[in-house]
């Protein structure tokens, strides 16, 4: 008798099936092993976030602040975050072994609407001087510098025409710029790509930064005060 028919005679067919699929789970985990070699983590920005790892969705936010993470592979990947109404954000990364890469996007509405703000009021029947006009208008007849950080950062930017410069609200990692004939929020490091999100089109466009997350704009004689940057 060989011994293989030995085997045969003394075990059971059962137990080669169970040492097969052994087998076969020991082989998976360590491929899955070798190729989830790290993690992406995105902060959502917003509640309704989606979250995309190379055409891929890998979730959506219940609410801000909320972390949607993802096992890749080691090698270059691309994150896409989009929210609707809202500019997309992207970015293509390279994960090195073992690396867990946490990334926080920004998002701008699409559907920002800035309020004129007019010189005169009426009030009882009068047309009279509109106090808070004037007292907005002060604010950019005042001489402003960009912050000392924000400025070295759009110096590396290359950007030309730069009429003023700030921290997107609640962020360091992201700038908004008056440039030109735009106002608009970018990423304050080098990206890949670098995210350009438009808030605000005229002529000559400046802002300052008012309460509640909201910036007044200057373009010209004419003041807006635009809401809804940060839901």
């Amino acid at each position: 008798m060989t011994f293989k028919e030995l085997l045969k005679d003394r075990i059971p067919p059962q137990v080669f099936i169970i040492i097969a699929f052994v087998v076969m789970l020991t082989a998976g985990f360590l491929a899955w092993t070798i190729l989830s070699s790290g993690v992406i983590s995105v902060t959502a920005p917003y509640r309704g976030v989606e979250v995309f790892i190379d055409n891929s969705r890998v979730g959506a936010s219940s609410e801000t602040g909320e972390k949607i993470s993802m096992e890749v592979s080691e090698g270059k990947h691309q994150i896409l975050v989009s929210k609707f109404g809202f500019w997309p954000w992207m970015q293509n990364v390279e994960i090195l072994k073992k690396q867990d890469l946490a990334v926080q996007p920004f998002l701008v509405s699409k559907e920002l609407k800035p309020e004129k703000i007019s010189k005169v009021v009426q009030n009882d029947g009068f047309i009279v001087s509109n106090n808070t006009y004037w007292e907005v208008f002060s604010l950019f007849s005042e001489e402003r510098k960009i912050p000392e950080g924000v400025a070295s950062m759009v110096a590396n930017m290359g950007t030309e025409k730069v009429k003023y410069a700030e921290y997107f609200p609640g962020r360091t990692d992201v700038l908004i710029i008056a440039a030109g004939t735009k106002i608009f929020a970018v990423d304050a490091y080098l990206t890949n790509p670098r995210n350009y999100q438009p808030i605000f089109e005229g002529t000559e466009p400046t802002f300052v930064l008012g309460i509640n997350n909201s910036i007044y704009i200057k373009d010209g004689e004419t003041l807006y005060h635009l809401t809804g940057l940060v839901p």
